[in-house]
């Protein structure tokens, strides 16, 4: 699946890719792979609401955590700092291992003591 919505989006078929790469990370939520390249692909199209919108949904069932990751990084793109760091929170609540929201989290800690 991620391999036809790469090959959709390299073809100019954006909304196939976009409905490919939802439908994979609905059924796939440990496919780092597709998490990233749905925000890629909602940040190349300059629609970040839409993707915090979308990984927002999948973080209320995300056992994971790469939904509430997601959803940080977005919020911090935006400078929405405290949401953002409440986002890596709750990744972080969901899975203590999960790599880039401890990382996140730690770089909106240093920058508050700034």
């Amino acid at each position: 699946m991620l391999l036809s919505a790469r090959t959709h989006a390299a073809a100019g078929h954006h909304e196939q890719a976009e409905i490919t790469l939802r439908q994979l990370v609905q059924k796939d939520q440990s496919n780092l792979d597709a998490f990233a390249t749905l925000g890629r692909f909602y940040l190349t199209a300059g629609r970040l609401d839409d993707a915090r919108e979308q990984f927002e949904q999948i973080a209320r069932t995300d056992t994971n955590a790469g939904a509430s990751t997601m959803v940080g990084m977005i919020l911090s793109a935006q400078n929405r700092r405290e949401d953002a760091q409440r986002a890596f929170e709750r990744a972080l609540g969901t899975n203590p291992r999960a790599g880039v929201a401890a990382n996140n989290l730690a770089c909106l800690y240093q920058e508050q003591d700034v």
